[in-house]
């Protein structure tokens, strides 16, 4: 279920960045061309950017255990670190540094706006998923401090996706 979840919440700011990627492109394109092998393999690079960078800032890992704004701010490193290397690209491979310069700030832009308000009503998707029951059955090993602060917080916390069946201890 963790990796189905996980799967899905990349799929979805994949096809949202692509339709930042696109919709910048129609607002600033970079030659007569719209279609072109360069515009595909600046998307490719897009993608693969993306992917890296929600790696390295840790995006996607148990992300209703992080409160919204942390990760809104999980989101904004990714963004960033995804843009720098894009910016480095367009640097070297552009041949219209004019319009790569207003196509990367409407890309970031649309960037911006959605990335964060989709990681919230995702966030509330699958919260609402997990609420309805859908719950991974743990068993603690160990009644002591530690097993008891561990069902303190999960208890606490239903967005966990976690229910406490019982605990194991001598």
């Amino acid at each position: 279920m963790i990796r189905t979840v996980y799967l899905k919440r990349l799929g979805i700011d994949l096809l949202l960045i692509s339709l930042c990627f696109f919709v910048a492109k129609q607002f600033f394109p970079s030659g007569a061309d719209y279609i072109s092998k360069r515009t595909f393999i600046l998307y490719v690079y897009i993608i693969s950017f993306w992917y890296f960078a929600s790696q390295v800032t840790f995006l996607y890992n148990d992300f209703l255990s992080r409160s919204l704004s942390q990760e809104v701010i999980a989101v904004v490193k990714t963004i960033l670190f995804q843009d720098i290397f894009i910016i480095i690209v367009l640097f070297f491979a552009s041949r219209n540094a004019e319009a790569s310069k207003w196509f990367m700030a409407c890309f970031v832009a649309l960037q911006f706006a959605f990335l964060p308000f989709t990681k919230y009503l995702t966030r509330w998707y699958f919260g609402f998923l997990f609420a309805k029951n859908k719950f991974v059955n743990v068993l603690i090993v160990g009644a002591g401090k530690l097993g008891m602060d561990f069902n303190k917080i999960v208890e606490g916390n239903n967005l966990l996706g976690y229910k406490i069946s019982g605990f194991l201890d001598d």
